[in-house]
């Protein structure tokens, strides 16, 4: 374990953490090598001693901390490290928080997932925002994944944010959580929504809007049903023929009085398919 060379050293890690299922003396020999001068030796046997469920001593984990935000990608062990982290409970949290700002994106990306899953974050937007705005979209794409379809509280500063991305992934996140904010949120901005540059972002807008039967609602979904874009009039037919008793009865006024409108098509087809 005092070898000068490293490879050895690390080796030895290896070797006392598969040995320790068969004689617990050898998890000293990992102990004693948390104060190895290397930080890439010591960070290898503290999180080995940290999946035998020992407590780290705070200077060590911070010695971890600033030995990741100093590589520059994720080699073998820095991925051995960097996953092993979460087996240090409460203390792996400020790790993963920093390196949310580290110049690597798949570390950042990994980072956001665990720092989000430790500190049971997916409900406290303050924690999560910050990530929306990252460069990259894997990692943006990342964390949002991890969002999706669960009942987040979201603020008006919260849903501003998101609103005002300059990232179309942001938006469209910002278009299906109107499925679930609060109704003076939902609002507030869905209209900014309905009029994104994106299409995507417009049509998910429409969904939410037509499944909240916001006020109004049906004659957002009948103006929508003569947009330019097919997708945006897709989008506004569905939400109309889900509404029997007032969404139907529009949806047919509609292709009474634009039967050569491309959508009446599909809405006359949608409709016989429903006993309409």
């Amino acid at each position: 374990s005092r070898h000068p060379d490293r490879g050895i050293r690390l080796k030895i890690v290896s070797v006392a953490r598969d040995a320790n299922r068969f004689h617990a003396r050898y998890r000293s020999v990992l102990r004693a090598m948390t104060n190895d001068q290397d930080p890439q030796v010591l960070s290898m046997a503290a999180v080995e001693l940290a999946r035998f469920g020992e407590k780290i001593p705070s200077a060590t984990v911070q010695r971890i901390k600033q030995y990741l935000l100093g590589v520059e990608g994720m080699s073998t062990q820095v991925t051995t490290i960097l996953y092993a982290i979460s087996a240090m409970g409460s203390d792996g949290i400020g790790v993963y928080e920093a390196l949310t700002d580290h110049s690597s994106s798949r570390i950042r990306k990994i980072s956001w997932q665990r720092y989000l899953t430790l500190s049971s974050g997916w409900n406290k937007p303050k924690l999560w925002i910050p990530a929306t705005k990252d460069r990259d979209k894997g990692v943006r794409e990342a964390v949002l994944n991890m969002l999706r379809g669960r009942p987040i509280n979201l603020s008006s500063d919260d849903m501003a944010s998101l609103v005002e991305s300059k990232y179309e992934d942001v938006r469209i996140f910002a278009g299906q959580s109107l499925l679930t904010v609060d109704k003076s949120v939902l609002g507030q901005f869905s209209f900014d929504l309905l009029i994104d540059e994106s299409s995507i972002v417009r049509s998910t807008t429409i969904r939410a809007m037509g499944a909240r039967k916001v006020n109004g609602w049906v004659k957002v979904m009948t103006r929508s049903l003569l947009d330019d874009d097919y997708v945006i009039q897709q989008a506004a037919m569905e939400a109309l023929i889900g509404d029997r008793a007032r969404g139907v009865p529009a949806l047919l006024e509609f292709i009474s009085k634009n039967p050569q409108n491309r959508i009446s098509s599909l809405a006359k087809t949608e409709l016989r398919g429903r006993g309409i």
